[in-house]
């Protein structure tokens, strides 16, 4: 506002392309170093000059990861041009579509490399439900905790039986 009322032309620096990786637990780095390998040689195949990569060790659901927060306040300023994710959820689990906006409403392109069209919408609901159990059962019990994964596994095998159309009829609609 200043310098528009003074007639000065502010210096605009060139938008950033930024990589963005995440994987909910440190025993996963392997699988972090992986997916940003993937990440460079995709922007290489398209041609795009990286500036910036970002990654982070945390659930999806958590949005106050330190480099997920660092990306938003970069985008809030202007200052990135296209963000470069793997998967949607390697942002956020829930919500990817209201980031998308709100990173647009500030010039900013979200680029995802593989989209989940390979996927059901039953197996996409299946996957965010083994997530909030997963977070949740870790908020409850510990990261390492017997009963959080016992919880998860359960629920992991009770949707994959769902899905085989194994399910238990209630007794009262058996024979």
């Amino acid at each position: 506002m200043l310098y528009r009322a003074l007639g000065i032309k502010r210096r605009q620096e060139p938008k950033k392309i930024v990589l963005y990786a995440r994987v909910s637990s440190a025993g996963q780095k392997p699988d972090l170093e992986n997916q940003l390998e993937y990440l460079k040689s995709f922007a290489a195949g398209k041609g795009l000059t990286v500036d910036e990569i970002l990654s982070d060790v945390g659930s999806a659901l958590n949005y106050k990861r330190k480099n997920f927060l660092k990306l938003c306040g970069m985008v809030t300023r202007g200052e990135v041009k296209i963000v470069v994710v793997a998967h949607k959820d390697r942002l956020v689990r829930f919500g990817f579509d209201f980031f998308e906006d709100l990173f647009a409403k500030f010039g900013c392109e979200m680029l995802v490399v593989n989209k989940a069209e390979d996927m059901s919408p039953a197996q996409e609901l299946a996957e965010d439900l083994i997530s909030i159990v997963q977070y949740f059962a870790a908020e409850l019990y510990g990261q390492r905790a017997y009963k959080a994964r016992k919880l998860t596994k359960t629920v992991k095998e009770a949707l994959a039986s769902a899905s085989d159309g194994q399910t238990e009829k209630p007794a009262a609609e058996q024979g």
